[in-house]
């Protein structure tokens, strides 16, 4: 996407010649209504539900390498996200074996923002083939379903994962890449406590983590300075996510 917008002297044929780097669950198995293994009498439903967002901001910089190193060329994209989702899967012999897609899963997300390419505040450098904004707007789809799977731990509990639906990566112009590694959560729970219409609620999110979670909420994903054929290319970016969520076990009967 930006190689196709530099035409600033040597920079494009360093860009035909391909130097410049772009800057920088679970399998389904078995059906949800599957009770193979030992497990509670009757049928659980296990409701994962989140939503949150956050912000992703990349500046890239265009300077000569030799004298004061001065910038001429910048773009900077500013982005927002929001996403959300509920995942459900119902079934007895719970806890369930291996992992299991979500029965059903519904989830939603969008993006909106701009990248703008000016003279860096240098107006005597100004090249109106630089010179320009993009407009990013349009909504997330679901790359992969939902997923849950369960594990035993001492006492009799279980550590329950879930991962929620998997977002693509939205369409050019747009340059963010959601961070689907931090939509995942751990909850420990004890199947003995489930009671018949007692609905048992966990929080989750990147404020409430569970064992072995460790969310970053902003990831800097800045790219080291490189240089090609006296000119040097600078990536400062930020990226944020924050969700919350809760994970609802209810035993029907």
């Amino acid at each position: 996407m930006r190689e196709q917008r530099v035409r600033l002297g040597r920079l494009s044929a360093l860009l035909a010649a391909g130097l410049l780097a772009a800057g920088a669950c679970g399998a389904r198995a078995g059906g949800a209504g599957d009770s193979s293994g030992p497990g509670l009498a009757g049928s659980v439903r296990v409701v994962f539900q989140g939503s949150g967002g956050g912000r992703y901001v990349d500046t890239f910089r265009l300077a000569e390498q030799g004298g004061e190193k001065e910038c001429y060329a910048r773009e900077v994209a500013d982005e927002m996200v929001s996403v959300s989702w509920t995942a459900s899967w119902f079934g007895s012999g719970f806890p369930w074996p291996g992992a299991r897609a979500a029965a059903r899963s519904v989830s939603g997300g969008s993006v909106t923002g701009s990248a703008v390419r000016d003279d860096c505040d240098n107006p005597e450098q100004a090249d109106p083939l630089w010179s320009g904004s993009d407009s990013c707007a349009g909504p997330l789809t679901e790359a992969k379903t939902a997923t849950i799977s369960v594990s035993p731990r001492s006492g009799g509990r279980i550590l329950i994962t879930v991962k929620a639906p998997a977002f693509a990566a939205p369409s050019t112009p747009c340059d963010l890449r959601i961070r689907n590694d931090q939509l995942i959560a751990h909850a420990l729970a004890d199947p003995a406590a489930l009671r018949i219409g007692r609905p048992l609620v966990v929080p989750l999110g990147t404020g409430r983590p569970g064992p072995g979670d460790a969310y970053i909420p902003t990831a800097v994903c800045s790219d080291i300075p490189r240089r090609y054929d006296g000119e040097i290319w600078s990536y400062d970016c930020t990226d944020t996510l924050i969700w919350a969520g809760t994970l609802t076990l209810t035993r029907a009967r």
